[in-house]
């Protein structure tokens, strides 16, 4: 299952705005009944350098999902690239010819160019055809998707 809802505005094309896209994966109980979730967000922040928590970050558009039965045994670089893949894919017409700050809070994400899994091999590959800079964050700090990929399904 995907959600997605529509952004309220675009991001902006004006100097001074860095568009920014933060994800992150969670592995629930790893189990066909709580298999894990993912979620994104892109946003943007004006007159900033490289991006900081949560300060001045003006929400755009989410998207997420939950992951079945076959994906909630995947590892944490399995997991991780997945959201970051459909992070990309759903974001895709807001980002591409756009330079922007990619916000994870797995450094395994980091060595995902080393990849011997050619699944996450060709996330990887489709990945490299944006103009991203990779930026680390706590999950403290990546507090929006943190939240969303531990909400309770109903």
């Amino acid at each position: 299952m995907t959600l997605k809802l529509e952004p309220y505005h675009l991001p902006s094309q004006e100097l001074g705005y860095v568009t920014e896209i933060q994800s992150d994966a969670s592995g629930g109980q790893q189990t066909p009944e709580d298999p894990g979730n993912w979620a994104a967000a892109l946003g943007q922040r004006k007159n900033c350098g490289q991006p900081k928590g949560a300060e001045g970050f003006e929400l755009l558009q989410l998207a997420g999902g939950t992951f079945n039965s076959r994906q909630c045994a995947w590892s944490t670089l399995q997991k991780e690239g997945k959201a970051v893949f459909e992070a990309f894919v759903n974001f895709d017409v807001y980002v591409r010819g756009t330079h922007i700050y990619l916000i994870v809070d797995s450094r395994v994400l980091f060595w995902m160019f080393r990849t011997k899994d050619p699944m996450v091999a060709r996330w990887y590959s489709f990945i490299q055809t944006f103009d991203f800079e990779m930026v680390h964050f706590s999950s403290e700090e990546n507090a929006l998707c943190d939240a969303l990929t531990r909400c309770v399904s109903i």
